[in-house]
């Protein structure tokens, strides 16, 4: 989940509220992460007063091999997406699904 409106972030970069990864198919669609990888531990959504509207998008990708690893916590602010995921080495190909909703601040 990610915040692509935060205040104080570098421009083209996301507030990275969670990741996680090594989904099978039919986990993802009965809700259960219990065998997957927490790159990024939730934070829920809370921007700052008067920051005016964010969006949260949930976007869905395709593995061709498990992930390891995590992101620091220095990076949930200013989250590159693009590099992050030409990093995986093309494992991971999408979006193919992806979902919003608006919080105000």
């Amino acid at each position: 989940m990610t915040d692509p409106d935060a205040v104080n972030t570098k421009p083209g970069t996301y507030v990275l509220h969670w990741m996680v990864a090594n989904i099978k198919g039919t986990d993802f669609v009965n809700g259960d992460f219990s065998e997957a990888l927490i790159i990024k531990e939730y934070h829920p959504p809370g921007p700052p007063p008067n920051s005016g509207m964010h969006r949260y998008q949930f976007t869905v990708y395709t593995q061709e091999k498990k992930l390891f690893g995590k992101i620091a916590h220095e990076d949930r602010a200013n989250f590159l997406l693009e590099p992050w995921l030409e990093s995986t080495g093309q494992s991971v190909c999408g979006p193919v699904a992806g979902v919003q909703f608006r919080v105000f601040g």
